[in-house]
């Protein structure tokens, strides 16, 4: 099998590590080379895409065993006009692709240039490659891309086509070249298509409305009625219980589900000194540890109001065992504090006609037992792309100015 790999392909660093790991032999074209050159010596200050372009150089040099280059003749322009094709960088490189198929029919094409991939698919008929992602890559739930009019206007043509390789149920932001967000998809399995958010508006919570292009993403994935394992992930004061404790209450009051169940681990904050036995009813010692959504819902009395009216359950997660949660919004909140087991153990409680809704911030475990084997991680590691499990990591602090002052700190 012959690798052709586009410009792009070299100029990121996962995937030059990727390409070593995996020992994968691949050809490029000459033009490529002379892009990179020219990308290297570009006048003006150092940019990202220059430090690229070196290390794609310094890569090729230090590898030279690992690939060959098809070298531009006349006869890559001829092939232009044997397709009616403009003599363009993008296109020498597929007259590359194509003439090296003609020796090898097993050639394969690598670009994250959807118009590129789509012009290679279909009008070489050269199949596409995709370089794995990294082992230890973090899943965020949405991927981000650049792209041009020309491949926008691919993408747009071809929305069931899943060109960036997505999960199911991943969101994908478009920027423009000015790095400005111009829309969010989200890859269904079967194809892309456009997200927008509502305000949530209702006697509990009065008017939300997201602040950033990530709590977008969350607010869709709350909302969505097929998806029933939701995880929200990310920093402190980035809104996970917030926007969670939101849209519960909204759908409350909208009956779509009977109940909220608030299922915590009740573990302390590392390092500080346990408060000893609690007197009173089982709510009133799992009070604390609920705390989280009371400040969403007008504080502790917003609370007990609640609960005194049957819609927010409060249940001590050492006694879920054996139960059956119908028509409920199970909310686990401060998932860090999870082993795999007890993710397993919760789930399996999930009957028909209910979600659960998991969040946490891996930055603050409190015990090492959680660390080895976490159950925030597992499940969005063990999950992506099942159809039924959605998650957004929220990374930007939206509490305050003051609050956001914690990141410097870590």
């Amino acid at each position: 099998m012959t690798r052709f790999f586009d410009t792009n392909i070299l100029l990121k660093r996962c995937n030059l590590d990727m390409i070593k790991m995996l020992n994968w032999r691949f050809c490029i074209s000459s033009q490529t080379l002379k892009e990179l050159e020219k990308i290297k010596q570009a006048n003006g200050r150092d940019t990202d895409l220059q430090s690229a372009a070196r290390s794609a150089i310094r890569f090729l040099k230090e590898h030279g065993w690992m690939w060959d280059v098809e070298v531009v003749t006349n006869n890559h322009f001829e092939i232009l006009r044997d397709y009616n094709l403009p003599i363009t960088p993008d296109n020498i490189i597929l007259s590359c692709a194509e003439a090296r198929s003609q020796k090898d029919e097993d050639t394969h094409f690598y670009s994250d240039d959807i118009l590129c991939s789509i012009m290679a698919r279909e009008i070489f008929t050269i199949p596409l490659g995709a370089i794995p992602s990294a082992i230890h890559h973090e899943y965020t739930g949405y991927s981000t891309a650049i792209l041009d009019d020309d491949s926008l206007a691919a993408l747009y043509s071809s929305m069931n086509e899943n060109h960036f390789n997505c999960h199911i149920n991943e969101y994908f932001v478009i920027q423009n070249e000015d790095g400005e967000i111009i829309d969010k998809l989200k890859w269904d399995g079967r194809s892309f298509r456009s997200i927008s958010y509502k305000k949530i508006d209702n006697a509990y919570v009065g008017k939300i409305k997201p602040r950033n292009a990530q709590q977008e993403l969350a607010l869709d994935l709350l909302y969505d009625e097929a998806t029933k394992v939701k995880a929200l992930f990310g920093i402190a004061g980035s809104g996970k219980d917030m926007l969670m404790a939101s849209v519960a209450l909204d759908l409350l009051a909208r009956r779509k589900f009977d109940k909220i169940i608030w299922v915590r681990n009740n573990i302390e904050v590392a390092n500080t000194k346990q408060i000893g036995f609690l007197p009173g009813t089982t709510n009133e010692k799992l009070k604390p540890f609920v705390m989280p959504f009371a400040d969403h819902v007008g504080g502790e009395d917003g609370l007990d109001m609640l609960i005194s009216q049957g819609k927010v359950v409060v249940e001590h997660f050492g006694t879920i065992r054996g139960r059956d949660f119908k028509n409920a919004i199970v909310i686990c909140s401060e998932a860090e504090n999870t082993t795999r087991e007890h993710m397993q153990l919760l789930i399996s409680r999930i009957s028909e006609g209910s979600e659960l809704w998991i969040n946490g911030d891996i930055n603050q475990i409190d015990s090492d037992v959680f660390k080895a084997k976490n159950g925030l991680l597992s499940v969005v590691d063990r999950l992506k792309g099942n159809k039924l499990f959605g998650c957004v990591k929220l990374n930007k602090t939206e509490r305050s100015d003051v609050a956001e002052l914690a990141a410097m700190l870590g």
